[in-house]
């Protein structure tokens, strides 16, 4: 979820508060975000269409 949205969601003043409670991060999750860049970009035309091995 967007943390600005998850900020508004649970009325706190300041997005500081959303990233530091509710955010944790691993390593899957960062695989996760850049596969989902890259599926971005690729459907943008801003990638070469090739296959990278993301592991």
């Amino acid at each position: 979820m967007n943390p600005k949205t998850l900020q508004y969601l649970m009325g706190h003043s300041e997005i500081g508060e959303i990233l530091n409670v509710y955010t944790h991060l691993g390593a899957e999750d960062a695989k996760k975000e850049l596969e989902r860049l890259y599926l971005a970009g690729m459907a943008m035309n801003k990638i070469p269409q090739k296959v990278v091995n993301l592991q």
